[in-house]
């Protein structure tokens, strides 16, 4: 490796370790006039009023919540929400403080809601299979140590699981996921999907660079873990078509936008929409975006 590519090579780490670079602040950018690039949506979003939530249901279980099961045909779309880190750090919305974690992750228990797999929900797109009265899909980008060390428990305390997009490249290093971790996820139901190797933006990278980017991840997640990694989340929430198209290529079945909005079935499975929860949100506005498809 030569001096520019480790200079570069570290320089994208501390972007990453940061708080995934320029969302920090909210907003996402790309060099390429044609790159989709979302940036999440926060506070400043007009408010509106809370509707009547699901019936509630005892919290603070340990397994699972037991409720009826419909057909995926009958739910028109689904909220699947996306964090990052799971810390107190001032002034960066996507550090999410965990009593606040703990705080939605009791009100989705409160109301009935019970978390589902990626592989759940591409049946869902398909109109194919069940699902539960209140499904919720919940993701974390990057791979933090503190998905592990603190947001683990909390889904845990609730019967919950998610799924970790990994930064392949910052696996075992300092303030991410080891592959110790990975792999205790993986065994107990949480699902390990891609986020390439570097966190580079991938429609500034030619497409060698962007298959390359993809093809190591993906070799890495799976060797670690001993099954395939199918997901994946597009770095900064940007794309365009040839990115996608390196996606597919790759074998994913789904990849995860920033792109606001719940996932209507139907949907494009490689540009699939979450709901972005940040920092001192509150819980009103968090409600706001589990109750309403169009909030």
């Amino acid at each position: 490796m030569n001096k520019i590519t480790l200079l570069s090579f570290m320089l994208s780490f501390l972007i990453v370790a940061a708080g995934c670079g320029s969302q920090a602040g909210g907003n996402a950018s790309s060099a390429q006039a044609t790159a989709t690039t979302t940036k999440p949506t926060t506070a400043a979003d007009a408010p509106a009023s809370v509707a009547a939530g699901p019936s509630s249901a005892t919290a603070n279980s340990t397994t699972p919540l037991q409720q009826a099961r419909v057909p995926a045909q009958d739910i028109s779309a689904l909220p699947v929400l996306y964090y990052h880190s799971v810390n107190v750090e001032q002034d960066n919305e996507l550090c999410m403080p965990p009593n606040q974690l703990r705080e939605q992750m009791n009100y989705l228990k409160e109301h009935g809601y019970q978390t589902i797999s990626p592989a759940q929900m591409a049946s869902f797109l398909k109109g194919e299979g069940t699902l539960p009265e209140h499904p919720v899909l919940i993701t974390f980008d990057d791979g933090y140590a503190n998905n592990y060390t603190d947001a683990y428990p909390i889904l845990q305390e609730f019967g919950f699981t998610a799924t970790v997009f990994m930064i392949s490249g910052a696996l075992d290093s300092s303030g991410f996921l080891s592959t110790r971790q990975i792999q205790e996820l993986s065994t107990n139901g949480w699902t390990i999907g891609g986020h390439t190797k570097n966190h580079e933006h991938l429609p500034q990278l030619d497409a060698a660079r962007q298959a390359q980017e993809m093809r190591d991840s993906k070799a890495v997640l799976e060797q670690k873990l001993g099954r395939p990694v199918s997901v994946f989340a597009y770095p900064y929430g940007e794309y365009n078509a040839q990115v996608k198209k390196a996606v597919q290529d790759d074998g994913y079945a789904l990849a995860f936008t920033t792109e606001r909005g719940w996932v209507k079935q139907g949907a494009d499975p490689l540009l699939l929409h979450r709901v972005y929860c940040y920092a001192h949100m509150g819980l009103q506005e968090f409600q706001r975006r589990i109750q309403n498809p169009n909030y």
